[in-house]
């Protein structure tokens, strides 16, 4: 219903865990599933997501940089989805526990993903295991989208870790004309 009412349907897609997305060739193959016994490619990629049957709350959405942001930006401003009071209390920080509140993430210090330019108190944002991230600093009005696909061939690979903060940071100093 969300995606419908942005006008993004086609755009974003839900997989359904079993068969790939039609036309999954523009979809990034992500790595070999040995339980699975194929490379990943249009189908998700999370291994509970897949077991509830490819879609969670957590994955199984499959979009561009650009669907994605325009989703962020339409359950900030309350033109999708349960509405703006609602979502401004799902990112309400009283409903944190630990660094996440209603089915998303706030900055970790003093080390986070989002990396330090954004305003923390503000910012919320969701990780993918397959290397995708999305932040959202609310005080701005600022979506930074980042897609990858860190787990190809391998998930053994963890230099994301290092490269999601810079991306986020550069972003920001690129758009503030700053240098960190």
């Amino acid at each position: 219903e969300v995606i419908r009412q942005l006008g993004l349907e086609g755009d974003l897609v839900f997989g359904d865990g079993e068969r790939p997305l039609r036309g999954g060739g523009g979809v990034a193959a992500t790595e070999w599933c040995s339980w699975r016994g194929a490379t990943l490619q249009g189908v998700v990629h999370d291994e509970n997501a897949q077991v509830l049957g490819g879609v969670a709350g957590h994955a199984g959405l499959f979009g561009t940089a650009d669907a994605v942001a325009r989703l962020v930006e339409g359950l900030a401003a309350g033109r999708a989805g349960p509405g703006e009071l609602a979502v401004a209390d799902m990112w309400d920080l009283r409903h944190r526990v630990g660094t996440h509140v209603l089915g998303w993430d706030t900055m970790s210090v003093p080390v986070s993903s989002a990396g330090t330019r954004m305003s923390a108190p503000h910012t919320v944002g969701h990780l993918g295991f397959t290397g995708t991230s999305v932040w959202l600093d609310r005080s701005r009005g600022l979506v930074v989208v980042l897609l990858t696909n860190r787990v190809h061939p391998s998930r053994e690979d963890g230099r994301i870790r290092s490269l999601r903060p810079a991306v986020h940071d550069a972003v920001v100093d690129a758009l503030e004309g700053g240098m960190g």
